[in-house]
This record gives structure tokens, sequence and C-alpha cells, in this order.
């Protein structure tokens, strides 16, 4: 179950991908990575790290 600390945790780290000169390679890994950890579908993954912020709230409101 994800918690909103961990979200933040993966906003905070996909901040430092973009601020590095943003590689599909390094978001992908991310997300997969966010993706197994939580057993996320993909654009569950791709709304928290884009900060989807009611997608979100939804992805909380149905674990």
């Amino acid at each position: 179950m994800i918690t909103i600390n961990d979200i933040k945790e993966y906003q905070k780290r996909m901040e430092i991908i973009r601020k590095n000169g943003f590689k599909a390679s390094e978001f992908k890994a991310l997300g997969r990575e966010l993706q197994e950890k939580f057993n996320l579908t993909v654009p569950e993954t791709t709304a928290i790290l884009n900060n989807r912020t009611d997608e979100i709230l939804e992805i909380l409101k149905n674990q």
C-alpha cells in the first residue's frame, strides 16, 4: 500500500531526474521500481511521477 510519504519521495526523485537533464531511461527505471514496489498500473505510476493531483487522490482513495 502506497502512502503520501512514498509518493512525495518518488516525486522528489523525479525532480532530480528532471534537473539532471531528463533521460527517458531514468524515468522508465524509476517508474518500474515504483510500479513493482507498490503493485501499481502504468497510468498510476505516470500520474504519480508527473504529479497529477486528482489522479493521485484516486489512487490513495482506492487502496
